[in-house]
């Protein structure tokens, strides 16, 4: 494939793996690397960025490449590496809390852990634009100095974290390289704080049809869902919805009715941290007779 000219980012997308693996991959067999030759402008904006105070792995999705790509961009241009320059709190996971659990949660649905061949390993959450305060409290969770980046034309919000603890941390309950297709909790299984991340993330609520029927449903790998499902029913053990597969490694759980909304308000009343959208519809469900 590379060699018929498709790049190692494309392959990486078609297997379902990181772009570093399919340069190792290469090496192995001998294949000689080629490198596209960034333009005058791209460097200097690099330059300008990293000389701004941002790192490597905050540069690199702007232009929609990797950590060592934009390291060899800088060593080129003669510009020394700096010791790390932003900070975050490295203990924010190594214990569980209602607001550590509830983050777990939603990078769990939304987040990614990136370990690049060098260099430290990073922690990045990508949302829509409209949720950017929702970064802005995952800022001050991790007591971050780290830059929050719109990118994608304005569209996403990008902040990215490097820390080998954090991403040690979150291992330990499956926050985990590659994870959507076998994803799996550990350790907090029956926490509804860890949950409400989850359907903050990867959840909808809402009314279904004309009687306007309250629902909640969740999607993620099979694993979870069942998890989830063993959840749920020990809110409503009535309830009997079984988990349905969707195209691809994707698999749904949906609660409907009076049900519905007894989970909503185990996941939502009185919590301290949550999707502000999600937290409003949530309000408006519970308050529906």
């Amino acid at each position: 494939m590379y060699q018929s000219g498709d790049s190692a980012r494309s392959i990486a997308c078609e297997m379902d793996t990181c772009y570093q693996m399919v340069y190792k991959v290469l090496k192995r067999r001998g294949i000689v690397v080629n490198h596209p030759r960034p333009t005058k402008e791209a460097t200097e904006k690099v330059k300008s960025l990293y000389l701004g105070g941002s790192s490597l792995n905050q540069i690199a999705p702007m232009f929609n490449t990797g950590y060592t790509t934009i390291r060899r961009i800088l060593e080129k241009a003669g510009i020394p590496r700096r010791r790390r320059v932003y900070t975050a709190n490295d203990a924010a996971f190594s214990e569980i809390s209602p607001e550590s659990a509830y983050w777990i949660g939603f990078l769990m649905a939304d987040g990614c852990i990136q370990h690049p061949e060098w260099g430290m390993p990073t922690v990045k959450l990508s949302l829509q634009i409209r949720d950017k305060d929702h970064l802005e409290k995952f800022k001050r969770f991790l007591k971050a100095t780290y830059p929050i980046h719109d990118i994608k034309a304005g569209m996403q919000s990008v902040l990215q974290i490097g820390s080998s603890e954090i991403a040690s941390d979150l291992s330990k309950y499956g926050v985990v390289p590659r994870k959507a297709a076998n994803a799996k909790v550990i350790g907090l299984e029956d926490d509804r704080d860890f949950w409400r991340g989850e359907v903050d993330g990867d959840g909808c609520l809402g009314v279904l049809g004309p009687r306007r029927i309250p629902y909640l449903e969740l999607a993620g790998s099979k694993w979870m869902m069942e998890q989830f499902k063993a959840f749920v029913q020990k809110i409503v053990p009535q309830n009997r919805t079984n988990v349905l597969k969707r195209p691809g490694s994707t698999c749904t759980l949906r609660v409907n009715n009076s049900r519905a909304v007894e989970v909503i308000r185990v996941l939502y009343a009185d919590c301290s941290v949550a999707l502000d959208r999600k937290y409003q519809r949530a309000q408006e469900l519970m308050r529906q007779k």
